[in-house]
């Protein structure tokens, strides 16, 4: 399985000596497989929870490295001025260590003007929870935070440095007031940023996703100028009245926003950055042309933005449904799919029977993907693009040389899951039991003949290849009674001269129903040479193979 290759592929360079080129292997191969569904879903059928999470984590730091390389390059190719940027590491602020003595729930209740009894239990803490058991939950998590030590985020200590040590009077000549950081802000970072507000000068950031931490602080005022200090504690007071706002507050539930995705932007209402920030650098847009062609020539292709899975504005300010008509048994329920939260399914059992191709590719299913789960999404896109090699080898596609034959193939199989509702489970069982061309006879004969269509007599009377034995038919043998009698024997490779063996590949490509493909390095030459770059397109290029089929065919 692909998904478990790149696993083990991870093994394979661990295990190798030269410790630079292990770093280097393990940067580029992470990088290439961070966000690929397939090894997610592998990795997640693993039964035990913290070898997920763990491996999971590792491969997106790792991968990561890459991603901040072509940033880097992405930048040098874009911002004005970059051969002159420094980097400058900003210290870590020792950290503060939280108060022994931490104020009770009923302290806190009054700090929000309410008094504790089950009425603002109920509506500030939960509904399954008891003013006992509220407070034994609140004793908890505040002695596991006693004593600790509160870090301070990156936004905040990147804001404070700047403020900190730049001259007032230039500081907004030279510091363009947007805090780049990789992942969005949490709640308290971003709330504090909005209202720091120091000569004018306020920060921004790529957004929030809404989350409060609660080991989180502010560091120590010593050695701040007393400007920055007034500045500090007027945004901690604004802080603290949004946060008490933020509880007042009915609890609700609102959709998960990733906290790390490349090209989020934040959707309140505050204007846009980035018109402003590509309208400062297009003020001072002159590159020297040599320096930017070295660049662009030594640089890979730069990391594109993923926001597939990022919920829209509208998203956020939808009341959530509460119940709904499960995908399987269309009863009523208030249940989800208990690995990905997403369609209603009433029940375990309906959840492990409903086999939408959809769900199955974007769910953590607790199993890997099969091939019968790749067949399947083939039946219902009717492409078959969408089967890999061993699902071509489980179900019989490679016992067919033409592409018609395939298809056809391909639509026997939609019949059956589209049609008269096959699973995937289905499909694996058959495979597994090597009883396929039974199983296929069995169902579509129970179809009274006149509705059976064209594709079952077609299977009917190719049954003898389907259900051979042997290897793989011979791809050439259609396009061999064109060559001479003498090199009917002979392998592509063997035929001379150069022009005989690429007319005969590509008769046999033409006469199977392909056309040479750019993308594949055989093909390649046959793609350009025969004037198949001159189509319009995929479109073209097939009318194109089928125009030279025809007049093969004539002859």
């Amino acid at each position: 399985m692909f998904a478990q290759n790149c696993i083990l592929k991870l093994d394979a360079i661990l295990r190798t000596g030269d410790r630079a080129t292990q770093r280097r292997s393990l940067a580029e191969h992470t990088y290439s497989i961070r966000h690929m569904k397939s090894v997610r879903m592998f990795i997640n059928s693993h039964p035990k929870v913290s070898v997920v999470r763990g491996l999971l984590s590792d491969i997106l730091f790792l991968g990561r490295l890459r991603s901040c390389y072509y940033a880097i390059v992405e930048a040098a190719l874009n911002i004005p001025g970059f051969a002159h940027l420094s980097i400058i590491f900003v210290k870590n602020p020792p950290r503060r260590v939280c108060s022994a003595t931490l104020p009770s729930l009923t302290d806190t209740m009054k700090l929000l003007d309410q008094t504790l009894n089950p009425t603002s239990v109920k509506n500030f803490i939960g509904e399954r929870f008891g003013v006992t058991s509220a407070d034994q939950a609140f004793n908890k998590l505040r002695n596991s935070v006693s004593r600790h030590h509160l870090p301070t985020h990156a936004e905040v200590q990147l804001v404070l440095h700047i403020v900190g040590t730049m001259n007032i009077s230039t500081v907004d000549k030279e510091v363009y007031p947007y805090v780049g950081c990789s992942k969005l802000s949490c709640f308290l970072c971003s709330t504090f940023l909005k209202s720091f507000d120091h000569h004018g000068i306020k920060f921004r950031t790529r957004g929030s996703h809404g989350k409060i931490y609660s080991l989180w602080s502010i560091p120590d005022m010593d050695g701040l100028r007393s400007d920055v200090v007034l500045a500090l504690h007027s945004a901690s007071n604004k802080t603290r009245k949004v946060l008490i706002g933020e509880m007042m507050k009915p609890i609700a539930t609102i959709a998960h926003v990733a906290e790390s995705t490349a090209a989020v932007t934040d959707d309140s209402p505050q204007p846009s950055l980035n018109h402003q920030y590509h309208k400062v650098l297009a003020a001072q847009r002159e590159f020297d042309a040599l320096h930017k062609k070295n660049l662009t020539k030594n640089s890979g292709p730069v990391e594109d933005a993923e926001t597939h899975d990022l919920p829209g504005p509208s998203e956020h300010s939808e009341i959530p449904r509460l119940s709904g008509e499960c995908r399987n048994c269309e009863r009523e329920t208030a249940r989800r799919c208990s690995k990905c939260c997403g369609p209603w399914l009433c029940s375990e059992h309906c959840e492990n029977e409903w086999g939408c191709y959809g769900h199955t590719f974007n769910c953590a299913i607790g199993r890997p993907l099969d091939t019968a789960d790749y067949l399947v999404r083939a039946c219902w896109t009717d492409s078959p693009d969408d089967l890999d090699d061993d699902t071509k080898e489980d179900f019989g596609f490679t016992k067919f040389t033409s592409a018609q034959d395939v298809y056809t193939l391909l639509r026997v199989y939609a019949s059956l899951v589209c049609d008269m509702g096959v699973g995937s489970r289905e499909l694996h069982k058959w495979e597994e039991e090597g009883t396929l061309a039974e199983n296929i006879i069995a169902k579509c004969e129970v179809i009274p003949e006149s509705s059976r269509g064209g594709y079952y007599p077609w299977f009917r009377q190719n049954l003898h290849i389907f259900n051979s034995r042997g290897g793989p038919p011979d791809f050439f043998m259609v396009a061999r009674p064109y060559l001479d009698p003498a090199d009917r024997e002979k392998e592509p490779h063997q035929l001379v001269p150069e022009a005989k063996r690429q007319s005969f590949i590509l008769y046999a490509l033409l006469l199977n129903g392909y056309h040479p493909d750019p993308a594949i390095e055989s093909e390649k030459d046959l793609y350009f040479e025969f004037g198949f770059v001159t189509g319009c397109g995929l479109e073209g290029e097939r009318s194109f193979g089928l125009h030279l089929n025809s007049r093969i065919s004539s002859h």
